[in-house]
């Protein structure tokens, strides 16, 4: 849809319009099958990498590329997203470029950055990328600081908290100067990210009773919310196993683009609501089919960037937009959300759950002003709380939300009234389906692992947990022995034990060590055997590990490139793995065990006896086989069937 105004009888207009969509669908299709890791919001899979988990390409430079080409053609094509939870990737894309310190297809390299080339301290960089996006995306650095928290890092400390947050406030004051560029004094610093609410003062007072308002805000937030949610679940798991192939998923963004487009314009002709210039804040309201003093109060909605409709459902009069182009425009754009979501493109869902949020809560606004026009004068109040209310039953965080909405509306004393609505909300939800995020990470099978465990997995033992049979290595090897091992059970780590092993007593040999398959795979590739009189022919060095540092050639090729001379070597463990891995005994309950993966952020932990005897081994996915539901008053454990293998 274009994002200008529009005179009556343009119908050439419209129609290259319509063109200019169909356009931008199509590249914005074939930008998305450059890089399919780059569809979506992108929150989710930093979700995940925060979490520990392997998220393959969610941090090369080509996805951080196409997310911003992606993006802005998604946006400038009409659709229903939002940006802001792009930028969110985008900016942990970079702070994850930046913790490297080089450019390998210019054979460039920074070795003063050579200390933070480890998954620890990226991990902390994609932390402080993360808050500087959402507070470049709402000019909110505290905001910034609480998402990254909330949403992302396992494991906080004092450092990683003061770097998040100076991130943070670099990253707005970036934006501050860049902005201060565009206007009349240069240099002149205004506060504000992309997205400004505006301050609403009619928030700076509010009354006991209004707070029970709220609250029943929170709860049709969250009903809201959890349909939103299921209903996308749906879909996309329709998506999932019908839209497969490439092409199919570049028509689909053209179909939804269509579908938008056609939808909107079909409202703008049927429905001609105008209302006098006077009442909008817009700097180009549209007069479609309306008088030159007036214009088209659901154009205006449906035509306008999602930032400018937010702004004037924030602060316009209240007799601006009537009851029935208020429900229109919450029904069409909840639907068109719903369905776009999802796509093979890149779309964020922070502004489109605020638009649709803000819609109905000036509905009650609009109604309670009816009733009582002097002490509910300003419908911009419940919009506000409306808003938060929507984001918060669809995505499920509350405190970090609470202070973005705050900073980004520049209001301190609407905090408690936002939190409890977003308390409310996310409670209500939670009641009845998982956060946006939480199921697509769960319908994209990523093995997740929350904050805390149910409550009853302390009647887990280790024992309970662990995955046979295990696949262990000896400190030396022959060299066709290990990819014997290994050849069907790429793992991401290897138990290195000594002595006798029985598996039919579930009993491996004493641990000695553990070596990661990336570091096994550059053990392969660089030939690192030792020779027939028991000397080593070459020897791993630092700078081996650090050019192939993050990107480990993998297992599976090293292995099929080895040839019989290679077969016929062997292969000293010792110096490469690590000689004091985490290990728990059988006997841990199943709560501890959660902890140390969900803070150390492991992928595998090796389970001993008491003699230090490896019985077993761990996954995440091990973590994730227990279903703990209540029902009929009692709770009920559930054992998840599927392959033992990890």
């Amino acid at each position: 849809m274009s994002r200008r105004d529009v005179a009556p009888g343009a119908n050439a207009q419209e129609m290259s319009d319509v063109n200019q969509n169909l356009s931008y669908s199509f590249r914005l299709g074939i930008s998305s099958d450059v890089e399919p890791v780059a569809s979506g919001s992108g929150i989710p899979q930093i979700k995940c990498y925060l979490n520990g988990l392997n998220v393959p390409r969610v941090m090369r430079c080509l996805t951080m590329i196409v997310k911003g080409v992606g993006v802005i053609l998604a946006v400038s094509g009409g659709l229903a997203v939002g940006k802001e939870g792009p930028m969110i990737h985008i900016g942990s894309v970079i702070a994850a470029g930046l913790s490297q310190g080089r450019l390998r297809f210019l054979k460039y390299s920074l070795g003063c950055l050579k200390i933070f080339r480890n998954d620890q301290e990226k991990r902390d960089f994609v932390s402080a990328g993360a808050a500087a996006g959402v507070a470049a995306a709402f000019g909110a650095p505290v905001g910034g600081l609480l998402f990254a928290l909330e949403e992302g890092a396992s494991f906080v400390y004092q450092r990683l908290t003061w770097t998040i947050l100076f991130a943070s406030m670099v990253s707005m004051f970036t934006l501050a100067l860049f902005k201060s560029l565009t206007r009349t004094h240069v240099f002149k610093f205004t506060p504000g990210g992309l997205v400004s609410f505006g301050t609403i003062e009619s928030l700076n007072d509010y009354n006991a009773y209004e707070i029970l308002m709220f609250l029943l805000m929170g709860l049709i937030g969250g009903l809201s919310g959890a349909l939103f949610v299921k209903a996308n679940s749906v879909l996309t798991r329709y998506r999932q196993k019908n839209i497969t192939t490439k092409y199919n998923k570049i028509i689909e963004a053209i179909l939804v683009s269509s579908l938008t487009t056609t939808l909107c314009f079909s409202i703008m002709w049927a429905v001609r609501d105008c209302s006098p210039l006077a009442y909008t804040s817009s700097s180009f309201p549209l007069k479609m089919m309306c008088a030159d003093n007036e214009f088209n109060s659901i154009s205006s909605l449906l035509f306008s960037t999602p930032e400018c409709s937010l702004r004037t459902l924030l602060h316009d009069p209240p007799m601006t937009y009537s009851i029935s182009v208020l429900s229109i425009f919450v029904l069409v754009y909840y639907f068109l959300a719903c369905i776009t979501y999802g796509l093979s493109v890149p779309a964020g869902l922070f502004i489109p759950s605020l638009l649709i949020g803000a819609g109905w809560g000036r509905i009650i606004g609009h109604l309670m002003h009816t009733i009582d026009p002097v002490h509910f004068s300003d419908p911009g109040k419940f919009a506000l709380i409306g808003a938060a209310a929507q984001l918060g039953g669809i995505v499920r965080t509350t405190l970090s939300l609470t202070v973005i909405l705050m900073e980004a509306t520049g209001n301190v004393i609407v905090g408690l009234p936002l939190l409890m609505t977003l308390t409310v909300a996310k409670y209500m939800g939670d009641c009845l389906s998982e956060g946006i995020y939480d199921e697509h990470i769960g319908l994209n099978s990523m093995a997740l692992l929350p904050w805390t465990p149910h409550s009853l997995s302390i009647t887990k033992r280790a024992y309970d947990l662990m995955s046979n049979p295990v696949v262990f290595l000896y400190p030396i090897m022959r060299v066709s022995e290990l990819v014997e091992r290994v050849t069907n059970n790429l793992h991401h780590g290897f138990p290195v034990v000594v002595g006798s092993t029985d598996s039919s007593r579930f009993s491996y040999g004493t641990l000695v060590g553990m070596i990661s398959s990336e570091h096994l795979a550059l053990l392969l590739q660089k030939r690192a055997f030792l020779s027939k009189d028991g000397n080593i022919v070459y020897s791993l060095t630092y700078k081996d590990y650090d050019n192939a540092y993050p990107s480990y050639p993998k297992l599976g090729d090293v292995l099929a490139n080895l040839s019989c001379d290679d077969m016929d070597a062997y292969l000293d463990l010792r110096p490469y793995m690590c000689e004091a891995p985490y290990s728990v005994p059988e006997t841990m309950t199943m709560t501890r065990v959660y902890h140390l993966f969900r803070l150390l952020g492991l992928r595998h932990l090796p389970v001993v006896d008491s003699q230090n005897q490896v019985r077993g081994i761990i996954t995440r996915k091990d973590l994730r086989r227990f279903k703990f539901e209540f029902v009929s008053g009692e709770y009920r454990v559930e054992e998840l069937i599927f392959s033992r293998k990890m």
